[in-house]
């Protein structure tokens, strides 16, 4: 048994606490500047209107967001529970029905968001010049759904089994990636807001790569299959059983976003949008 492994298992809890919650606080806040990243670089060399774009389809970010708390509470929880049990067969292909049901639900967000991103958006209260930014900046966000699901899903495979600091180590790597993509394709092709959102695509992806190759060179105490597609509805009922808590707490965020900023877009201008 790896050093650490036995350490998340028999440690004090109160020293793993102290241990795991600063690198694990620390990796979330470094996911969550990809967004922060994208708006600087818009708003500083596209314009106003292009950042009121930005912001508007920051709910619309939610969905996935959502989805991936149902997907990463559920299979962590199960990947815990099962390394503290010492049961390698329920762990073999939790990573397999991870991709599985990434496809699946990326499948359906992407189609959605990129055939109705003018709705969305219009939904949202956006019109003129900042509706043509937020629907051209949706379109190519959402088409890298499934990297964003599976990468920040699968960093939670790997946080699972106490490994925090490699976890956070992934997520700065790939944050460090979107700011240099969203620059060279912003700034540097004039791609404008489709960049900066292709940027954080290719960023995500690269995240999916780091956390596969850690995942399935046994780099963790989980007993993982070669990758394949794999379903299984026991495992996938009992993920949602977990992960609904987490999905319906972000939904309600969702809803709560969309009346703020359709408020804002109503009663206010771009330039307060942003």
């Amino acid at each position: 048994m790896r050093p650490s492994t036995h350490a998340f298992l028999h440690d004090n809890l109160w020293h793993l606490m102290r241990r795991l919650a600063v690198p694990g606080i620390l990796g979330m806040l470094i996911v969550s500047i990809n967004s922060f990243v994208d708006a600087v670089f818009v708003g500083r060399w596209v314009g106003t209107d292009a950042l009121a774009g930005l912001a508007l389809v920051f709910p619309l970010t939610i969905i996935v967001s959502s989805l991936v708390g149902l997907l990463s509470a559920g299979l962590a929880s199960i990947a815990s529970r099962s390394l503290g049990a010492g049961d390698p067969a329920r762990q073999r292909d939790l990573l397999n029905l991870l991709l599985t049901l990434s496809l699946l639900l990326a499948t359906v967000v992407s189609a959605t968001g990129y055939g109705f991103a003018r709705d969305w958006v219009t939904l949202l209260g956006a019109t003129g010049t900042v509706l043509d930014y937020g629907a051209a900046y949706y379109e190519i966000l959402v088409l890298g759904s499934f990297f964003t699901l599976f990468g920040l899903s699968s960093s939670m495979l790997i946080r699972a089994t106490g490994q925090i600091r490699q976890a956070m180590t992934y997520s700065a790597v790939a944050v460090v990636a979107n700011m240099v993509l969203a620059a060279a394709l912003v700034k540097g092709l004039h791609l404008g807001v489709r960049g900066a959102a292709a940027g954080t695509g290719l960023a995500m992806l690269l995240y999916c790569g780091l956390n596969l190759q850690h995942l399935l060179r046994g780099r963790t105490a989980l007993a993982l299959a070669p990758l394949r597609l794999y379903f299984d509805w026991a495992l996938t009922r009992e993920i949602v059983a977990i992960g609904s808590s987490a999905f319906v707490m972000q939904a309600t965020n969702f809803v709560r976003q969309v009346l703020i900023f359709k408020s804002v877009a109503h009663y206010g201008s771009a330039a307060e949008l942003a």
